[in-house]
């Protein structure tokens, strides 16, 4: 499966977080970014991106198994 070009696989978020100054004692906030992968493993050797639906993998040997059946004698899962 092909990827969407102009997924990044990436989630960027903001959110604004509040805290209590202990010197002060007022109530202070900040905008804050959080940037998170949207890569997930969905079997043994595979990783998939939830927005775009891109399977990746995690070797060369995984590849070859799940795209053309070939088995990698030694490797869990493929052989």
């Amino acid at each position: 499966m092909q990827a969407d070009g102009n997924c990044d696989h990436y989630e960027t978020s903001r959110y604004y977080a509040e805290s209590v100054n202990d010197c002060t004692g007022e109530t202070e906030g900040e905008w804050k970014t959080e940037e998170r992968s949207l890569m997930v493993d969905i079997d043994l050797h595979r990783y998939q991106c939830s927005r775009c639906k891109l399977i990746g993998y995690y070797s060369g040997a995984a590849k070859a198994y799940y795209e053309e059946g070939k088995r990698t004698p030694g490797v869990r899962g493929l052989e």
